[in-house]
Parts: structure tokens; sequence; C-alpha cells
């Protein structure tokens, strides 16, 4: 009869496992709730992007498609000097920065750095005029290659360290004839790990803040990674080290619970941020994120024991090799199963594979993954049954396959680390939905300036106007209206009005139009009574 690790009936260890599996998420998910879209994508800004205004404003407002947390905000004056901003507020996909008083005109910049619910920072700048434009110019930010080559290294490691380190310890703990294997290797991994974890952590801080390499001793860096999400996945990390380390220290009935609840925490570590684990619907991104992980440790682990085991092959090599052999067709069809219904919900069609750096990767992940499955393969179909009888031969060529293994499986963690770099198709193709559609209306008397935000969540479509003379001082009309028609199809013009907003741009707050895509756009402006300024233009409208 065909049994699990330990012994137990093949039905009774799938249905404990089922329980476990379900309790434990079902834990995680109150413990950690999140957004459901990952990486966070700027909506409107107030001041309006690119506006000219007649007067300081007092407030800044930044809208996401999703709750953030808000990181880093600095002004930077038309002379080029900055002030970091402190006074900044929270309300759902909101964020309120109060703006010092602004002396002078000209342009000025607010640069403004997040955190998304997947643990990544996101950044940017934008840039509005008081009175006309002029001054310095806002350089765009660069991203520090240095850190992003650090944060890869990091994650590659702590990856390798997680896997291989733990999964020897699981594998270790439940073999069928004693110990696989000395845990020297297991022990010098597991100490690497724990070291990995604090840097990992540095790294994310430093990230999220934009700061260097000499700032990572600051405690304000390590109190800012410790509040994302990644604060979460460093401790279960952590955890999942250091109960693998003490399981390799006890006797055996101790260290498979040990070893056991250790593969649990990676898991839930590999859960807790990240691009898959906070995609829509949760209830399913993070249960494959868990499975997906335990069934990676699972394999990878037991790759080092086997391979130590086979260099003295013998009845005990035999038993572990075909103990080994049943259980791990568990883990590949956890791996496979759970692999799948992570891809259907990261990408939102066939040609994002390769029309996106997310796509890219996955394929070459993909690649080197059938090479992986063609060496186990061939461990499993042509060589176990030579070692289990005696072969040295045999031993040896597995030994050289199991190595080749371990080289093939380094890569496919080295090239998944540079997911933390992507961002995922269904994730674009949802910011690409709610992004703003801006342009420039001109005439001999006037300009105007119209972003129109397309509705998201619980926030309808919304329409802003900044108006401006040719000259590029500031119009201050008495009145807007705004006229959307469309006479090929039929459609009467829709009036809108728009109301002046504190910094002396226009916005009509709920812009409920019929979805017929394409619109003539016509803003009429009274500046007095005897003198109307109109600007028309032809727009498309994706909603």
């Amino acid at each position: 009869m065909v049994s699990c690790p330990g012994g137990w009936p093949l039905r009774r260890c799938a249905r404990a496992c089922a329980r476990a599996l379900y309790f434990l998420c079902f834990l995680f998910v109150l413990a950690r709730p999140a957004p459901a879209l990952a990486h966070a994508a700027l909506i409107s800004t107030a001041p309006l992007g690119g506006s000219v205004l007649a007067s300081p404003p007092a407030q800044a407002e930044l809208v996401f498609d999703e709750p953030v947390s808000p990181l880093v905000f600095t002004l930077i004056s038309p002379d080029g000097k900055t002030v970091s901003l402190h006074r900044v507020r929270q309300k759902n996909d909101r964020v309120l920065i109060d703006l010092p008083p602004l002396a002078g005109k000209g342009t000025f910049g607010l640069s403004w750095r997040v955190v998304s619910a997947d643990g990544h920072p996101v950044g940017g700048t934008f840039v509005f005029s008081v009175g006309a434009p002029g001054g310095a110019k806002i350089a765009r930010g660069h991203r520090n290659v240095m850190r992003d080559a650090a944060i890869w290294l990091g994650r590659f490691l702590l990856y390798a360290c997680l896997f291989f380190g733990v999964g020897a310890a699981l594998f270790r703990a439940w073999a069928r004839r004693g110990p696989a294997a000395a845990p020297g290797i297991a022990v010098a991994v597991l100490a690497a790990g724990v070291l990995l974890v604090p840097a990992t952590v540095a790294l994310q801080g430093l990230d999220a803040l934009n700061a260097p390499f000499s700032a990572w001793l600051r405690p304000n860096v390590w109190q800012t990674a410790l509040a994302t999400s990644y604060g979460m996945s460093a401790a279960l990390s952590l955890a999942a080290l250091l109960l693998a380390l003490v399981s390799l220290a006890v006797d055996r009935r101790p260290a498979r619970v040990l070893a056991l609840a250790a593969m649990v925490a990676v898991g839930l570590a590999l859960a807790a941020s990240g691009h898959a684990s906070t995609a829509a619907p949760r209830w399913l991104a993070r249960p494959a994120v868990w499975l997906h992980g335990v069934a990676v440790g699972c394999w990878l682990g037991s790759l080092v024991p086997l391979w130590r085991m086979l260099e003295r092959p013998g009845p005990a090599a035999s038993e572990n090799l075909q103990w080994f052999s049943r259980w791990i067709k568990l883990a590949v069809a956890a791996l496979a199963i759970s692999g799948l219904a992570l891809v259907y919900l990261q990408f939102d069609r066939v040609s994002s594979l390769w029309r996106t750096s997310y796509g890219q990767v996955l394929m070459v992940k993909l690649a080197l993954l059938v090479v992986l499955f063609g060496l186990a393969v061939y461990n499993r179909y042509r060589l176990t049954a030579r070692v289990v009888g005696g072969d040295v031969d045999a031993a040896r060529a597995m030994r050289r396959v199991i190595a080749a293994e371990i080289g093939v499986a380094l890569c496919v963690l080295a090239v998944v680390s540079v997911w933390r770099f992507t961002m995922p198709p269904r994730t674009m193709a949802m910011a690409e939905s709610v992004r703003p559609v801006s342009f420039h209306v001109h005439t001999p008397q006037a300009m105007a300036m119209v972003t129109i935000t397309p509705p998201h969540g619980h926030h309808p479509a919304a329409m802003d106007i900044a108006l401006m003379k040719n000259d590029g001082g500031v119009l201050e009309p008495e009145q807007v209206t705004v006229y959307f028609s469309d006479a090929a199809a039929g459609v009467q013009p829709v009036r809108r009005a728009a109301r002046r907003q504190a910094d002396g741009t226009w916005r009509i707050a709920r812009l409920n139009l019929p979805p017929l895509g394409a619109w003539t756009v016509r803003i009429d402006a009274l500046v007095s009574d005897f003198d109307r300024i109109r600007l028309e233009t032809k727009v498309r409208l994706g909603f």
C-alpha cells in the first residue's frame, strides 16, 4: 500500500494535509488582509500635473488604484531646493500632503514614494506651476542599479537557503531509515539563511526609502522595511530557518514535528508578500503560493541528502530512494497544479508571455524546468531500479544527474528572483484600464489641459481642467461648462458643469457618460458677461 512520509496511509495523509492547509490559509487571510491588486498605480493628483495655478496650494492629494502606505515626500522649488514633507495622511486610496507656504512663482515638483500591498515601493514626481511656468527643470529619478543587484542576489540566496536548507532538514527527519546523511551541509545552508534575513530586510528598507547603502544602519530604514508586507515574510523565513536548525539537533520524533513546521513556515513566508500573493482572488492566490513553495521545498531540499546518501550505496540508501520515488509524485503534482493556478491569476492573455518582462522571465523559467524535469525523469525511470538493485555504476551516474539537477534548480531560483522587478501582466492590464486620459486644447485666446480619470473601485469617472492664457498666464473664468456629443451616433450634447477647486482648476467630480468611446468635447469658459471662450476637440475614452 502506498504510504506518505512517516508510514501513514495515503488517504489519511491527504485528509490531514488538506485540513492543515485550510486551517493555515484561514489564519493567514485573517492575520494579513491586503488589497487584491499588486503594484499600486497613481490615478490622479491635485494640483493637476502640469497645471498653472493662480495661487499656491496649501495641500496636495494623490489618488491610487488601491490603498498604499506613504513613505517619502519631497517638494522641489523652482530654484532647485528640496524640502521634506512630513505632514502626510492616508485615507484609503488617497494620500493627503500638507504643503509649506510656497514663495515666488514658477514650476514646483512633488516627489512621492509609497509602498503597495505586495510590499514593493512605487514612486514618481508630478509638477505644477504657480503664476507661470518656469524655474529649475525637475529631473526624473533613476533606479539604483547596484541596490537592485543586491536585492536580487539577497532574494536568490535566501530562496536557496529556504528550499535547500529547510527541505534537507525535512528529508532527514522523515527518511525511512534514520538520518539520510550528516547534517553538515544543511546546518551551513540554514545558518547562512539566518544571516541573510536581516540583510534582505535592510535592502527592503533602503529600496522603500530610495536611500543609499550608507544609510542601512538608520532606524527608519529598518522600521520602514518591517512595516511593509515583507516584514512578515522575513519573520516567517527566520522562523522557518531556526525551526529547521533545531530539528537537526533533536531526536527523531520532535525533529519531524519541527521540520514539518519549518516547511509550513516557508510556504507562509512566500505567501506573505509579493505579486502572486496579492493577486485576485486572494482565497486562491495565497493557498496556491503556499502550496507551490512547500512543494518546491520538498523536492529541492531532497536533492542534497540524496546526493550525499549515494556516496555509499547500501540497503539504507536503497530503501530511502524507493521511499523518495513514491512520495515525490505528490510534490510534483502539487507543484504543477499550483503553478498553473498562479499563471492563470497573473496573465491576462497568451501574448503576454512574450510581450511583457514578467512573461519572458516565466518562459525562461519554464525552459529550465523542462530540463529539470527531464533529469528527474531520467533518474526515476532509468537509474532508480538499478541503484536499488545494487549497481554501483548506476549510483555514481545518479549522483552526477542529481548534481546537475541542483545546478539547474539554482538557475531557476536565480531567474525567479528577477520577478521582484517586474509587474504581472494582469496587474499591468488593470492599471492600464484606470490610466487617466490627458489632452490639450488650443485656441487663439486660450488653452486647456484636460485629464479624464476612468472609474475605478468606488470612485466614478472625473474630469479635471486647467485653463491658461496662451502666454502661460492663468485664466480665471467665472463659469466653466463642458459638452460631450457624438453627431455620428446621433447623440445630442451631454452638459456637465465644472466646479472651481481651491487650486484654481475646474473639476467634474462625477462624469457619468454612456459608453460610446469617441466623443466631441467642447469646453465653454465664461470669462465675463460679454466674453466667452470655446475650446473643442475629439477624444476617445476607453470606458
